[in-house]
């Protein structure tokens, strides 16, 4: 695995990766956490043949903010992945999007459908939530990443890391350690804060509510829910899930907003098998349309 930084349409980019090939697994994060948080799933994902990469959304870890300033920062982060699929080649994708990041990667999706052979929604309240349970939950997730990013210590960072999971032990003490080192960046907080404003903003809400289109999304579609995630209403997810025209439904046990981090055993071989269906399916002549 590597981590590589360098302008990507401007903007100074980190991203980590690992494999090779014009075929992408992208792994899209949610607010206030970065690239590192996929750190135990690249490896198992990436391929000779297959990339895995996970990028520093635009403004958040060490990928700078381009020309934003404030308001809802989604368009600008679709624009920059799109710019950075076509700097790494790839020439079709799977998305995989976690909380805030399964919204990304709808609205991403529905750019280049083309491209992409399939959508991986994970702990996707974002994705597959109303406005309404979104506005609380956005609430409930600033109050609980400002704490952190207002005072960044270990104790403040794994706390903030622990409300999001099932159970504690489950959050890698290296992770911790990431987070605090990049809450303590020049601007970290400031940056945080705009775009949590523009994100909860109830018009921005209400522009980027995927859930009146979901049927839109007709790639295949594997949803992958923590039972007990914090973080959305798992029965209005069930309902919308269930509008996916070729959508997959997984309920993990004993597992909060970040089943990736986890359980990373089971979300890598799913992710994985899943990866492989639908690449098989595109070397038949599967497109997303």
């Amino acid at each position: 695995m590597r981590a590589t930084i360098e302008t990507v349409g401007g903007v100074t980019t980190r991203y980590l990766h690992h494999g090779s090939g014009d075929y992408g697994v992208l792994l899209l994060h949610g607010v206030g956490v970065s690239a590192d948080s996929f750190l135990w799933n690249l490896e198992a994902l990436g391929t000779e043949n297959c990339q895995a990469i996970a990028p520093d959304l635009l403004g958040y870890g060490m990928t700078g903010e381009g020309d934003y300033k404030d308001g809802a920062p989604q368009d600008g982060i679709v624009e920059h992945l799109m710019t950075l699929i076509e700097h790494l080649g790839l020439k079709q994708v799977v998305l995989v999007g976690s909380s805030f990041g399964a919204n990304i990667a709808v609205h991403l999706f529905w750019r280049i459908h083309s491209r992409t052979d399939g959508v991986v929604l994970v702990g996707c309240g974002p994705a597959l939530n109303g406005v309404e349970t979104l506005s609380r939950m956005y609430e409930q997730s600033f109050a609980n990443g400002i704490k952190a990013m207002a005072d960044p210590t270990l104790d403040t960072c794994r706390r903030r890391m622990n409300n999001l999971v099932f159970d504690p032990k489950s959050v890698p003490e290296a992770l911790v350690l990431l987070q605090l080192t990049l809450y303590a960046l020049p601007g970290a907080r400031d940056r945080y804060e705009r775009r949590m404003r523009g994100i909860k903003n109830r018009s921005a809400l209400e522009r980027f509510d995927v859930t009146p289109k979901i049927s839109q999304v007709t790639a295949p579609s594997l949803v992958i829910w923590g039972r007990q995630d914090v973080r959305g209403s798992l029965e209005e997810a069930e309902r919308a899930a269930k509008l996916l025209p070729d959508g997959q439904w997984v309920l993990y046990e004993n597992c909060g907003h970040l089943p990736y981090l986890e359980h990373p055993d089971q979300f890598n071989r799913q992710v994985g098998e899943f990866v492989a269906r639908v690449r098989s399916g595109f070397a038949a002549g599967h497109r997303g349309s």
